[in-house]
């Protein structure tokens, strides 16, 4: 994300900012003190910035002129040297908070691949468990303030953003143990399916209704390619939406807001589930490790939470378990990713049990699913 990309920013998205992605961000207090630190730049720098003033690791002046730039609501370009690494930095300043990026002066900015599962979850467990102690530390001061406030509907706003954070901070964490499980799973053989005979068709197109109301509201142009006739198939619903909305995830990120094509089709004996974006393309090298379950998106295309490795991974292993095929595709045009499965599973594959699971703890499993990609605001409690 460009520093252009920061301007304007709500307080909310401000924490969607710092939602995870290699970028490195961190969130000031008007004061300068640090209430947020991504896992990306904690891990670069080897040391956490959180709970720290600014003038504590950055010369006094540049902290002085960082603080000044952000109570006049202006942005503020800056160089700046963290423990031994050079960065360019630019401020961008929010009602009562300042987002701080930098990016290294000597790196390309291509993606950063975790070397092993430790450092991988440790860094994304941290990006969430940051996330919801700033916002309970923001939550609990506007509590205290509240009992001056006589206006019990300027509280509840003061105190829905940081819960909704906390709650899509919450599925992040879930959607994360259950890939890493189920890649864990399929890795040791022991992947259940849960198999049912049905019409793909009317699977996929019920799967376009519930979305609609999320693309309404967060503006998002999905289309849908679905047969009229009935495309009977043998397979499990939970694995196939997981794939389904894995997939679209990735496109809505790398798509930049334009339009992401869903189509079903038969081929000879299979089923094939395509998904495609119109935004840039993924480059080369990004291509051939995308399939490491450790990798993360690049810089530039956002980022995810758990996302482009374990995500990706995890598609070709359920795709696989139904003895099909997970392939991807990427030019200058944008990118796509075919699902290909048979229509009928020979009977070693085949354990039927048709009683669907709810991974999703009773979370809305659209919501859990496009956590990485949607903004804090559409997990407020429904009664707010």
């Amino acid at each position: 994300m460009s520093a252009g990309q920061t301007s304007l920013l709500t307080l909310g998205k401000a924490y969607d900012l710092l939602r995870g992605g290699e970028d490195f961000y961190f969130l000031c207090s008007a004061s300068g003190r640090v209430l947020l630190t991504t896992g990306s730049l904690k891990l670069f720098l080897e040391e956490d910035l959180t709970g720290r003033n600014l003038n504590d690791f950055l010369p006094d002046a540049l902290a002085a002129n960082m603080i000044a730039a952000s109570f006049h609501k202006e942005s503020y370009d800056f160089r700046c040297e963290l423990f031994g690494k050079h960065f360019r930095g630019v401020t961008e300043p929010s009602d009562e908070f300042m987002v701080v990026a930098l990016f290294p002066v000597s790196e390309d900015g291509k993606a950063f691949i975790r070397k092993n599962s430790a450092q991988f979850i440790s860094r994304e467990i941290s990006d969430q468990l940051g996330m919801m102690s700033a916002s309970l530390d923001f939550l609990n001061r506007n509590i205290e303030s509240g009992v001056q406030l006589s206006d019990a509907g300027e509280m509840q706003k003061k105190i829905r953003m940081p819960i909704s954070v906390i709650n899509q901070s919450i599925m992040r964490l879930m959607r994360l143990s259950r890939n890493m499980l189920d890649c864990a799973l399929y890795e040791n053989g022991a992947l259940p399916l849960h198999l049912s005979e049905g019409d793909m068709g009317a699977f996929c197109r019920d799967l376009a209704r519930r979305l609609d109301i999320v693309c309404q509201k967060a503006q998002l142009d999905i289309r849908w390619a679905i047969p009229a006739e009935p495309v009977v198939c043998v397979f499990d619903e939970e694995k196939v939406e997981r794939m389904i909305l894995n997939l679209l995830s990735n496109a809505i990120r790398a798509g930049k807001g334009s339009p992401v094509t869903v189509e079903l089709s038969e081929r000879g004996s299979q089923v094939v589930i395509t998904v495609t974006d119109h935004g840039g393309g993924i480059a080369g090298e990004t291509m051939s490790s995308a399939m490491n379950k450790h990798a993360l998106a690049a810089a530039d295309q956002g980022g995810t939470a758990g996302g482009a490795g374990f995500g990706l991974a995890l598609l070709r292993g359920f795709a696989a378990r139904h003895g099909g095929t997970f392939i991807m595709s990427s030019n200058a045009d944008g990118t796509s990713a075919r699902i290909s499965l048979p229509k009928n599973l020979d009977k070693e594959r085949m354990a039927f049990n048709a009683v669907r699971p709810d991974y999703a703890g009773g979370f809305d499993h659209i919501l859990l699913e496009l956590s990485t990609v949607l903004g804090s605001e559409f997990y407020q409690k429904k009664s707010e």
